[in-house]
């Protein structure tokens, strides 16, 4: 399974903006996608979004490698107006998992 996030920082003051976005439903609809999950962290100046899935590395390139793709357009619409700079990619370095055996 792999994990792929992009972070982005939010303009000064738009973290409550971005918190009733996200309470109206995800930016992406994971059905219409390859991924498994999609969990997106806030904090006052970030918001994290997380994408999990057997080729989650691979659906995320070919989202946003093409600008025009209405998922990705749909996706950025109203998020456009609360992101300061330009996204950061983050791949999992570390993961630890609990032994379900014991």
């Amino acid at each position: 399974m792999q994990r792929v996030a992009i972070i982005v920082r939010l303009r000064p003051g738009a973290r409550g903006r971005a918190e009733s976005l996200l309470a109206q439903g995800p930016p992406f609809d994971v059905a219409s996608t390859r991924f498994r999950s999609h969990t997106v962290f806030l904090s006052e100046s970030d918001a994290v979004f997380v994408f999990e899935g057997p080729e989650a590395e691979w659906e995320l390139d070919d989202l946003t490698s093409d600008v025009f793709h209405p998922a990705l357009q749909e996706a950025l619409g109203e998020w456009k107006e609360l992101i300061e700079g330009e996204p950061r990619l983050a791949r999992p370095v570390y993961f630890w998992e609990r032994d379900r055996t014991g």
